[in-house]
């Protein structure tokens, strides 16, 4: 089974976040545009060095079921760079 790879019928969702951008995330002028649902529970995080990424694994009562075995399906999360004054906002998705 690989790190990718549901270790049991879970409603869970992948979000992978580049090398690059993990610095952002915690940066004062980012803000989540399309986040993860309310009730969503972190379940665990891990490396993938050969994506140069992390992995964040959620799981919420929203997502539909993955079965074991099966490879969790990615979720993705939209962030817009708040701008500084009298500029446009960019947006990122990872």
């Amino acid at each position: 089974m690989t790190e990718n790879q549901c270790p049991n019928t879970r409603q869970v969702r992948r979000i992978v976040v580049g090398h690059e951008y993990a610095k952002k995330l915690f940066s004062e002028r980012l803000r989540t545009v399309n986040g993860l649902p309310n009730d969503a529970e972190f379940v665990r995080a891990y490396e993938q060095p050969s994506r140069q990424a992390f992995v964040f694994v959620f799981q919420s009562a929203t997502f539909s079921p993955v079965e074991e075995g099966e490879e969790m399906p990615k979720y993705d999360i939209a962030f817009e760079e708040i701008p500084e004054y009298h500029t446009k906002p960019k947006h990122n998705r990872d």
